[in-house]
C-alpha cells in the first residue's frame, strides 16, 4: 500500500517528487531535460526518480521519434489513473475552499499563493486528463509537442 492519502486508493505515488513528475507529464511523452526543469529538479535527481516511476509501472522510455537521440518519458495507464484521482481531489478541495470563503476571498487567496509558490515550480493539476477513466489521455488543448516544449 502506498504512502499517505494516496494508499487510501491503492497507489505507490505519494512523494512530492513522484507527484510532482506525474503531475509535469504530457500524454505523448515528456523529454526528461524539459520534465526535470518542470517539476523543479535536477536531471539526475529525476533520472532516478523516472527509474523508480518506471518500477513501480507509473512511466515507461521511448526514443523520441523525432531525434532518436532523445528519450521521452510516458506515462502508463496507471499514472493516468493516479492523475486523475489528484485531479478530482484538487477540485474537490478547491470546490469546499470556495464554498466556504466565497469567490472573491478564494481568488485572493488563490492570487497571493501563487505569488509564493509560483505555478512554474509546478503545477497545480496534472497534465494528463483521463479520456474514459483509465484509458487513453489527452494533453491540454492548444499546447505545442512535448519534445518541442520548455516550460509548463
Amino acid at each position: 500500500m502506498g504512502r499517505g492519502p494516496a494508499g487510501l486508493y491503492g497507489y505507490q505515488v505519494a512523494k512530492v517528487p513522484e507527484c510532482l513528475a506525474l503531475a509535469n507529464l504530457d500524454s505523448e511523452g515528456t523529454r526528461p531535460s524539459v520534465l526535470a526543469k518542470r517539476a523543479g529538479m535536477t536531471k539526475a535527481a529525476l533520472g532516478e526518480l523516472v527509474d523508480e516511476l518506471e518500477h513501480l509501472g507509473y512511466v515507461r522510455r521511448q526514443s523520441d521519434q523525432s531525434d532518436r537521440r532523445a528519450k521521452l518519458v510516458l506515462p502508463t495507464p496507471a499514472a493516468r489513473a493516479v492523475t486523475g484521482l489528484v485531479r478530482q481531489v484538487n477540485e474537490d478541495i478547491e470546490r469546499r475552499y470556495r464554498a466556504q470563503l466565497g469567490d472573491q476571498t478564494y481568488l485572493t487567496m488563490r492570487q497571493a499563493l501563487t505569488t509564493i509558490v509560483p505555478l512554474s515550480r509546478g503545477l497545480i493539476q496534472p497534465r494528463l486528463t483521463a479520456v474514459d477513466g483509465v484509458g487513453a489521455a489527452t494533453a491540454r488543448a492548444g499546447t505545442t509537442p512535448a519534445s518541442k516544449r520548455e516550460g509548463p
